[in-house]
């Protein structure tokens, strides 16, 4: 191991204890200024044959733009000469995530699914920051030991029994290692902390969780989000973290009654990725 290297994981340690102490601290705070806690976001009203229609629409559009763009871009342009397999998956997904958005404004002009006009608590842009940066702070304890729980539980069952997968790195993570030039490393950034962010929080918790809401009581809609926004990843390691981000950003909603400072959040976590990533 190099200097440097030796360098960077100190760095990194470092961090994640100052992340984890802050994160403690926070929640000694709240433990001594608690309040009950009421959920009370108005829910998306819609029948099941409506969100179904929504749902086939996201899934066909995505499918169309992905087939479209492997016909297109890599049988008559020939372009896989130019990119490998991780750059070619990150420029789909990333026309993927513009097709999407660009959908959800479609249909927000057409009044079919729109954002409400109104809160029940107004906020600032720095209100909106602050209370994204301390929601990330609490988070990031209780997502490191369900790390190292479900991690340990996964290996466990790994040694023990014969496992139909492999406990492997997320595709995502492996991809970013791929990548060779930094414009290709600036979309996957840009993805990360844009359009993933905004994509997932209007898909799980302003869509389907509100949808949810709608239909059953809030329990069952938070841990029917959390259980889709979980089996969404794919990736057996990160399964029970995520439904855990899940929950919390759900929590995150109802609380400030706002979708941007989830948004917000979820960005300041894919950017703690990210940086993990480098100084790993």
């Amino acid at each position: 191991m190099t200097e440097m290297g030796i360098a960077m994981d100190s760095l990194g340690l470092v961090y994640v204890a100052v992340l984890l102490l802050l994160g403690t601290l926070g929640w000694i705070i709240c433990y001594w200024h608690r309040e009950a806690y009421k959920p009370s976001l108005t829910a998306l009203w819609l029948s099941w044959l409506e969100f179904g229609t929504l749902v086939s629409a996201i899934f066909l559009i995505s499918s169309f733009v992905s087939t479209a763009l492997r016909r297109i871009l890599g049988v008559w342009l020939n372009v896989t000469e130019l990119w490998n397999e991780a750059e070619w998956s990150l420029l789909i997904d990333a026309l993927d995530q513009l097709a999407l958005l660009l959908f959800f404004l479609l249909i927000r002009a057409k009044k079919i699914w729109v954002l409400p006009r109104t809160w029940e608590r107004r906020h600032t842009l720095g209100g909106i920051f602050m209370s994204a940066l301390r929601a990330f702070l609490l988070l990031i304890p209780l997502f490191w030991i369900s790390s190292l729980v479900w991690g340990g539980f996964s290996s466990f069952l790994a040694e023990h029994f014969s496992l139909p997968f492999q406990l492997e790195e997320q595709e995502l993570i492996r991809n970013f290692y791929e990548l060779r030039s930094w414009p290709m490393r600036s979309i996957f950034c840009l993805c990360t902390l844009v359009g993933a962010p905004v994509v997932e929080e209007l898909l799980f918790r302003y869509g389907l969780y509100r949808f949810l809401k709608g239909k059953w009581n809030a329990s069952k809609a938070c841990w029917g989000t959390s259980l889709a926004f979980g089996l969404m990843h794919a990736h057996w390691l990160s399964f029970v973290p995520l439904m855990g981000l899940s929950i919390f950003l759900i929590r995150l909603y109802e609380r400030e009654k706002n979708l941007l400072p989830c948004v917000l959040m979820h960005a300041f976590f894919n950017a703690n990725t990210l940086l993990l990533l480098h100084l790993g």
